[in-house]
């Protein structure tokens, strides 16, 4: 027989259900945006001390750790919005903008050039690689945090901050990320006419490499940057004392004697500086100064021992990671980069010399002139031929990170000094996480200066997210991911 209650009692749980879905449904959705907004998460990068302080920090229980993580907020650099694939840009402007005097030289350069290109035609291309170059430092400009706000920071040190000042100060923070959103729009528009690495906001944006955009945007600017040519009668001249001076070079490398190197470093010597500055003739600009280097490779008969050398230009130095060797280091890459290599069978090249024939000859790679701002790329990706695809090699290399731990190409280098060591110290990361080169997701791992500190820290940037990270979470998180790596000279 039912009670009094009994009809109540149902009412009740019938009322207290919408109240449990709305719950239910309230916290799945949470779970769900932090899901989508954490790329890191998703791929299983990150501690859970990672998540949980994040939590935290959306949670705000103290208002002492809020005031903190605020301050500590306004002096990092502002992410960048990814509006769908756009990781590999992202990754690679945020290494850019840690690159000591990449945004103020590219800036002083653009405004130098204004004052010489006064009149340009509207269709002409140079147009629409300046708006590139223009909307690129008005972005990267967005990134760096705010004179203001690092003000704000230091004053704040030891002291109480005010509490609508610091509210002016977040106000100002979202609306630099508004103001973000306008410039990446306005860089991708302009970019999207220069190259089909980018497309415009209104069409879909397909994954790209992050390499790929990094030499296009650096020829991009080059091109753009470069010192006027010479008069055609002047550039006729030099020239012609160009190639007199390397005839001459090539004649005393032919007298060289094969049991004492010296004997030929002078030659190539001359050779590389001759061919560098016929090189800057034509090819001088802000980015040459700071990214690009000139290698060297020689190549001697093993018949009759005629040296031959060939010098390149290069602004992004490719390294192969051995297979099968296991955990493997940078210099041990380097290692392999400038290892004697002998061409033998159908590699033999023709020997010029005595021989007049193809010989066997042994090559090797040294770098004749080291830049400023030095780029490796790890030879992530490999392309299979059996099954015409191109997989992940994701072979541990570590690599020099601390400020205490540089990395020393003295044996790379043509000319040799152990008294003078030639040493570079890690500015930025572009990391690719992921499987293959067209899906995967791109961080980028950035030094940044600490002002309250007076010393420099590692941040995690990953699109829009920015966190501090230690050492040790970065040589943990890249060290099957790390693809291209910043290194800026050290000078002593």
């Amino acid at each position: 027989m039912a009670g009094p209650w009994h009809g109540a009692s149902t009412r009740a749980k019938t009322s207290r259900l919408p109240w449990l879905l709305l719950f239910w449904w309230t916290q799945v959705t949470l779970w769900l945006r932090r899901w989508l907004t954490r790329p890191l998460m998703r791929l299983g990068i990150g501690s859970l001390d990672d998540v949980e302080a994040v939590t935290d920090v959306e949670n705000e229980p103290d208002a002492d750790a809020s005031s903190s993580s605020q301050l500590q907020d306004a002096a990092l650099p502002c992410g960048l919005p990814n509006n769908g694939n756009l990781c590999f840009a992202n990754a690679v402007l945020q290494c850019l903008a840690a690159v000591p005097v990449f945004l103020e030289s590219v800036d002083r350069a653009l405004r130098m050039r204004s004052q010489v290109h006064v009149v340009r035609q509207p269709d002409d291309a140079q147009v629409q690689k300046l708006l590139v170059a223009e909307t690129l430092v008005s972005l990267l400009r967005g990134v760096s945090p705010l004179e203001e706000e690092l003000e704000l920071e230091r004053e704040a040190e030891g002291e109480a901050v005010d509490v609508r000042r610091r509210g002016a100060q977040q106000e100002r923070r979202r609306d630099v990320r508004e103001d973000n959103q306008q410039r990446m729009r306005r860089f991708r528009s302009a970019a999207s006419c220069c190259s089909y690495l980018v497309s415009s906001a209104a069409s879909r944006q397909e994954q790209q490499d992050a390499e790929e955009f990094l030499s296009f945007l650096l020829e991009l600017l080059h091109d753009l940057l470069r010192v006027p040519a010479q008069p055609e009668r002047e550039e006729d001249e030099e020239r012609q004392q160009f190639l007199q001076a390397e005839k001459w070079c090539l004649k005393k490398l032919k007298s060289y004697d094969p049991n004492d190197p010296r004997s030929y470093m002078h030659a190539v010597a001359n050779l590389g500086e001759a061919r560098w500055n016929h090189f800057l003739r034509r090819n001088a600009s802000v980015i040459t100064d700071l990214f690009s280097g000139q290698t060297v490779r020689g190549s001697q008969c093993c018949s009759c021992a005629n040296l031959t050398c060939l010098h390149e230009e290069q602004r992004i130095i490719s390294l192969a990671i051995a297979s099968g060797k296991g955990d493997q280091t940078l210099s041990e890459c380097l290692e392999h980069f400038r290892h004697p290599e002998q061409l033998t069978d159908e590699n033999r090249v023709y020997c010029d010399g005595y021989c007049r024939t193809k010989t066997t000859r042994l090559t090797q790679i040294l770098l004749q002139r080291v830049p400023p701002v030095l780029i490796l790329r790890l030879q992530r990706f490999k392309h299979t031929s059996t099954r015409g695809q191109t997989e992940k090699v994701d072979i541990p290399v570590s690599f020099p990170c601390g400020s205490e731990e540089l990395l020393d190409i003295t044996m790379n280098a043509f000319f040799r000094d152990e008294e003078k060591r030639v040493t570079f110290e890690l500015a930025a990361v572009c990391a690719h996480l992921g499987n293959s080169i067209d899906s995967g997701h791109y961080v980028a791992y950035v030094r940044h200066h600490n002002s309250r500190q007076d010393a420099a820290e590692w941040l995690r940037i990953d699109d829009d997210v920015v966190s501090v990270i230690d050492e040790a979470a970065l040589r943990r998180e890249t060290l099957t991911s790390a693809y291209l790596l910043f290194y800026t000279l050290v000078t002593r």
